[in-house]
């Protein structure tokens, strides 16, 4: 299959007023602890608050009416969570998973809400937000936590007051803006098994005292694969990955700033598409098998003998499943991704509450060289292959969004109020061919009529899948 697709459409909606809510419940509060000089010189722990912006404004979240769980980006640190998988880790109800198609993309579930395929024409049940700006696909969201001020994740429907594409819930992630004050920065790097090597620099710049300043963050992975491919010799699994992002704080009265953002994620690298786990024996992937060993005339001399030579093909990919250091192949897939994303977003304080608008800009383009979502040396299931086709599969996609929200309070605080629209623009082009049986499918009908026993009736439905699939 090939298939081509173009998309384009825009949504306005207007966000709901609400009154003033009670205290949450089922909420989840990860918080930092601090030690409070006491009387008697104890110095008992004692909670921070946890500042959320669940509902377009900061607040406290024991006074949100939503099931959330929140963490600082100090306290992810401490959980030594690197990635975005690595939070949903430490999230209940929320888990991340890569795509089996791209190691550029992930599948997002949350509370049994999954969308798990990563094609232009399906949106994800779970929306992301990251510095206000919805991204529409999950591809990036494998980049290391570079910078971030906090993470939230919005349990159930959140379509209220973010729109669309959120049944399952919201992620909003907080990248850290420029500080007016003080010259400040860091540099850290890492190095690890499989010669890793990891460098983060941040840096800080005050320009303009108390009224502009600039922060640059930067993130470096590289990692030599360690998941060796038995046909050909290529270590797969490896990292090579960069993250870069600028922002430009304009403060210039007390009640209006203006933040510009700009961020850069690559990777490239030769992704693990996991392993064979299991076939049914004299089915029609052994037939594959024993077609693409023997040829047509092979099989059609002697059925049996190429249903054989097919089981004992896959029976050695299966043997291979054990070992998270080996895997067998019909091709090396490898994984291109650059994604770009730019916003800007103005805030102003007036007597009747807090105007800001919010306008972004993303773009990603991914390519996929080669494919085996089957994990077998055989074509059962094959998706692209430019080292024979000279094609990669190719998504493409482009994003524009503006979003102005009114919030504040009435009637002596008794009203809090949330007012606001959205308009968002996406289009671009999604390249993702595929095939199942290509061998099989490519044989002449007159093949096929001299092989009365390899008939639908008389073979099993395709019956091979890979270990560690994608969630279910």
């Amino acid at each position: 299959m090939h298939c081509k697709k173009a998309l384009g459409y825009s949504t306005l909606g207007a966000l709901a007023v609400a009154l003033a809510a009670s205290p949450a419940m089922g909420q989840e509060v990860h918080q930092a602890q601090q030690s409070t000089p006491a009387q008697g010189g104890a110095s008992p722990a004692q909670l921070e608050e946890i500042v959320v912006t669940a509902r377009k404004v900061a607040e406290n979240i024991q006074n949100v009416p939503i099931a959330i769980t929140a963490y600082s980006g100090d306290e992810l640190k401490r959980q030594n969570a690197q990635t975005f998988p690595d939070v949903a880790t430490l999230t209940p109800s929320l888990q991340i998973a890569p795509s089996q198609t791209s190691s550029a993309a992930v599948i997002i579930q949350m509370r049994g809400q999954v969308q798990q395929d990563t094609l232009a024409t399906l949106d994800p049940s779970v929306g992301t937000y990251v510095d206000g700006i919805y991204w529409a696909r999950a591809y990036g969201l494998t980049a290391t936590l570079v910078d971030v001020a906090g993470f939230q994740a919005l349990k159930g429907p959140q379509g209220t007051l973010f729109g669309r594409n959120t049944t399952g819930g919201a992620m909003l992630i907080n990248t850290k803006d420029p500080e007016l004050e003080g010259l400040s920065g860091s540099l850290s790097g890492t190095y690890g098994r499989f010669n890793q090597q990891s460098l983060t620099g941040i840096l800080n710049v005050p320009i303009v005292t108390d009224v502009l300043a600039a922060r640059i963050a930067y993130s470096g992975n590289r990692r030599d694969g360690y998941a060796r491919e038995v046909n050909t010799g290529t270590m797969l699994n490896n990292v090579n990955d960069y993250t870069i992002r600028g922002k430009v704080l304009i403060h210039p009265t007390e009640n209006f700033r203006l933040l510009l953002s700009g961020e850069k994620y690559h990777t490239d690298t030769l992704q693990d598409m996991g392993r064979l786990a299991y076939f049914s024996p004299n089915g029609l992937p052994s037939f594959e098998a024993g077609l693409e060993a023997l040829g047509p005339a092979g099989c059609l001399a002697n059925q049996a003998a190429c249903l054989a030579r097919g089981n004992a093909i896959l029976a050695k990919d299966v043997g291979l499943a054990t070992s998270q250091y080996q895997t067998s192949l019909s091709s090396i897939p490898r994984a291109i991704l650059t994604a770009k994303t730019f916003s800007a977003t103005a805030t102003l304080g007036t007597s009747f509450g807090e105007i800001k608008a919010i306008g972004g800009y993303r773009s990603t383009d991914s390519q996929l060289i080669n494919s085996d979502p089957d994990a077998s040396s055989v074509r059962i299931l094959y998706g692209a292959a430019a080292d024979k086709y000279g094609f990669a599969a190719r998504q493409a996609m482009e994003q524009w969004s503006g979003e102005l929200t009114v919030t504040g309070k009435a009637l002596a605080g008794a009203l809090d109020y949330a007012v606001g629209g959205f308009l968002f623009h996406e289009f671009g082009n999604d390249d993702t061919p595929s095939s199942t049986l290509p061998s099989s499918a490519s044989s002449r009908p007159a093949d096929w009529a001299r092989l009365p026993t390899i008939s639908a009736r008389s073979i099993p439905r395709v019956s091979a899948f890979m270990a560690n699939p994608p969630i279910t």
